[in-house]
């Protein structure tokens, strides 16, 4: 459907390839275009052509290459086309048969219509033009007014964005001392605890996890044959499988070879008896025998 122009006595549209623009939606500027068209009230679908439009009214080096009215843009070209327009309609009107002078009459009173009508246009536009120079310096104003607050809330808002960045630098710093002294307390603790339970070379054992090569000390091999007597070779076996620090079964066993049967009351083979001892309940099991291969007693001759 094609859109025609507004403007009283324009006959131009958009079939006739015009480009035709909206009546502004703000009451200021609407009301502004109604007193430049002098029209007291307009349809919402109205629109002006380009042709009511100086170019000083069109944005100029778009890139785009559309052609836009400026932000603030007025039809300025009303007055020249509505009084063009009506002599046209009036001399239309004058009929064949009136004499000279009436139509010299008809002539006068047109040209002091045209008079009165330019006076009232351009007072109008004058009018007009003052009240969009007004309204758009106070835009201006006000703007730079927002524009002011705007920036005062902005820096209000970086301060304080930056005393609550220095808050949490500060608690992040605060807390990672609590944490590392924290872990310190938690690692002397572990450290206490194990060290209760585990001997020196337990402990390297538990931190390199290699139990080839590792030096076991006597306290250590005594634990050892003590849990190989309570348990057995088959839980002893499940205990080293368990990653427990204790030395194989095999280090038990070359361990035991070294010890030296001196004369006298051999102590380590009696604590070891005693040992397993304390875990056989049946007293089948507990019925040993000592035996001797051979025993010589040389007396010294006297």
């Amino acid at each position: 459907m094609p859109h025609n122009c507004c403007v009283k006595y324009c006959k131009n549209n958009t079939q006739k390839g015009y480009r035709l623009f909206r009546i502004p939606s703000s009451a200021e500027r609407h009301q502004t275009w109604l007193q430049l068209l002098n029209q007291p009230q307009l349809h919402k679908e109205a629109r002006i052509c380009e042709c009511h439009f100086s170019e000083d009214q069109f944005e100029s080096k778009r890139l785009d290459g559309k052609k836009l009215l400026k932000p603030f843009a007025i039809p300025d070209l009303l007055s020249s086309i509505d009084v063009e327009n009506t002599r046209k309609s009036v001399e239309n009107d004058v009929p064949m048969s009136s004499t000279y002078s009436e139509i010299t009459e008809m002539q006068t009173a047109q040209s002091t219509e045209r008079s009165e009508n330019d006076m009232s246009l351009e007072s109008t536009q004058e009018t007009s033009n003052s009240s969009i120079n007004n309204s758009i310096e106070k835009d201006a104003l006000g703007n730079e007014s927002n524009e002011d607050e705007l920036n005062d809330q902005l820096e209000t808002l970086l301060e304080n964005s930056e005393d609550v960045l220095n808050s949490l630098k500060q608690t992040i710093k605060s807390l990672s001392r609590k944490c590392r002294r924290y872990e310190k307390k938690l690692q002397h603790r572990e450290n206490t605890i194990l060290e209760s339970i585990f001997n020196e070379d337990q402990l390297q054992f538990l931190e390199t996890d290699k139990r080839k090569g590792t030096k076991w000390s006597d306290d250590t091999i005594t634990k050892g044959l003590k849990l190989y007597l309570a348990c057995g070779t088959e839980g002893y076996t499940e205990l080293l499988r368990q990653k427990l620090p204790y030395p194989s079964i095999r280090t038990l066993q070359h361990r035991i070879r070294n010890l030296k049967f001196i004369p006298g009351i051999l102590e380590d083979v009696l604590q070891i008896l005693k040992l397993r001892m304390e875990h056989l309940y049946e007293n089948d099991d507990r019925r040993s025998v000592l035996m001797f291969d051979e025993m010589a007693i040389k007396l010294d001759k006297f």
